[in-house]
């Protein structure tokens, strides 16, 4: 298998919606929030390959909104919230002051003896620092000052991964790791910067490792039930049995 972070998170997320994705290979269906998110990578990548200027960006996102957000919202309120933050942050959009090197880069690599792919969202020099940085959808949080980890903390940490595993091919094509990982949190226009840890840079790739090794010692594909995730989250859920059973429609 050519593995990739979301091939391994959605283990995570859920056994029987790893089994049925990416070993029997089911038709996906369009949902909300990834269709959102899809959306505006999109635009964001015709920006910086020059496709799009700056003044157009509100324009393409109003005109082509309901043709690219096709998956049914799970309620009228947020389609509202994540209509109105995306136009917005679109309405605010400004150019910031980066070499970029890389959009939507395709990278390979090797984890152990495991291929990977994945795709970085931009890759950039500011300064003399090489950055990272990924779009986010997901309201995060700046990391707390607290000494014990919030849930908040705990949560920008697991997301840290994916770009801590896609520092590895940056690292050979560059020859040096990265300075910076950014998420650039769109919907709430919250730009967070983490100074790069070695340590949790080692952490993710053995975090990556063990679940594999993980997925390989599966038998059961135990089903993860929760109502709204398994509707609006899960791309599997219209072929999988269980959520028919516990309240699908």
């Amino acid at each position: 298998m050519l593995w990739s972070y979301s091939r391994i998170s959605a283990f995570s997320f859920c056994k029987y919606r790893f089994l049925i994705s990416y070993i029997k290979k089911v038709p996906k269906a369009r949902l909300f929030f990834s269709d959102y998110g899809s959306f505006i990578h999109k635009i964001l990548q015709k920006y910086y390959d020059g496709e799009l200027s700056q003044d157009s960006l509100v324009c393409y996102f109003l005109t082509n909104f309901m043709s690219n957000v096709l998956g049914k919202p799970p309620s009228q309120k947020i389609f509202t919230n994540y209509f109105n933050q995306g136009l917005e942050y679109f309405k605010s959009f400004q150019p910031t002051d980066e070499n970029i090197v890389g959009v939507e880069k395709e990278v390979s690599f090797s984890i152990g003896d495991r291929e990977f792919i994945g795709f970085i969202d931009k890759v950039s020099i500011v300064g003399d620092e090489l950055v990272i940085t990924d779009n986010k959808s997901r309201d995060l949080r700046k990391r707390s000052t607290r000494k014990k980890p919030t849930k908040t903390d705990e949560e920008l940490d697991s997301y840290l991964k994916q770009l801590y595993i896609y520092s590895i091919p940056i690292e050979e094509e560059y020859h040096k790791l990265p300075d910076k990982l950014v998420f650039n949190c769109f919907r709430t226009q919250t730009v967070i910067e983490e100074p790069f840890s070695y340590d949790a840079f080692v952490e993710a790739k053995r975090w990556a490792e063990e679940t594999i090794k993980l997925i390989g010692e599966e038998n059961d594909w135990k089903p993860d039930i929760d109502f709204f995730k398994c509707k609006y989250i899960c791309d599997c859920n219209e072929q999988c049995e269980y959520f028919q059973i516990y309240g699908g429609d």
